[in-house]
């Protein structure tokens, strides 16, 4: 994980505190926790066949951080929910490309 500074754009790996103008960090890092925190429950969820509680963790990492990992899970998440019709945005998402619908379905 990287944050990049709000005030001068310099790229962080780990700093809490930007080297090159001082600006504290920590918020931006504890939201990136926070998402890393949501996949990690949801991986979980999805690994005990809970598609729904998974669905719901990866909706919060994305609203944290709309994370390529985030619309993965939500993908996979729905696919288990059986939820096609959002699993295609979410897939549309993680990948940034349209998703090809048959017969017009």
């Amino acid at each position: 994980m990287e944050i990049e500074c709000p005030a001068c754009r310099k790229i962080n790996p780990t700093n809490r505190k930007c080297p090159r103008c001082g600006c504290d960090l920590s918020s931006l890092w504890n939201l990136l926790e926070c998402a890393e925190r949501e996949l990690r429950r949801g991986a979980e969820q999805l690994k005990n066949n809970n598609g729904l509680p998974a669905l719901e963790h990866a909706k919060r990492a994305w609203g944290i951080n709309k994370s390529a990992r985030a619309a993965k899970l939500a993908f996979l998440a729905c696919i288990l929910a059986m939820r096609f019709d959002e699993a295609t945005v979410w897939c549309r998402r993680a990948t940034g490309k349209k998703v090809m619908k048959v017969n017009g379905v």
